[in-house]
Parts: C-alpha cells; structure tokens; sequence
C-alpha cells in the first residue's frame, strides 16, 4: 500500500490505486487514483489532472485558455 506520493507539487495521503490506462488523444500513460473521494490521473509525464465520471465514463479535466476545462475521455482497466 502506497503510504503518500508527491506529483507536480500535489501530495496524496493514502492513495487507493483504481486502474491503469490512456488519454485517447496521446498525453500518454497514466495511473487513476482515489484520494477523499476525488479521483485524479496521473501522467508518466509528471502532471496531476481531476477525473470526474458522467454515466460510465470517466473523464479527466483538462484547463486551457480563458479558464475553460476540456474533458478528456480515460480509458483504462481497473
């Protein structure tokens, strides 16, 4: 059991790892952990984004210019 990590300046205490799969568009490889009941992706390439789920999905959010937020589809395996 991972006790805490440190990821782009973000610690998680007590990290439950839910899965492990890919942004569709690229971003590369991550890991979907659960940390207070709010999920995050972690990227192989150091960022942290928030994951929220709409129906069976489950989407990370993306900010870019003017403080609008894409929501990227994950696809991974529990």
């Amino acid at each position: 059991m991972i006790s805490k990590i440190k990821v782009d300046g973000k610690t998680f205490e007590n990290p439950r790892l839910v899965g492990f799969g890919e942004f569709p568009e690229g971003d590369g490889f991550l890991m979907v952990i659960e940390e207070g009941g709010k999920y995050y992706a972690v990227s192989l390439t150091g960022k942290v984004y928030s994951v929220v789920m709409r129906g069976n999905q489950f989407y990370a959010e993306i900010p870019y210019s003017g403080g609008r937020v894409y929501r990227a589809p994950l696809r991974f395996k529990l």
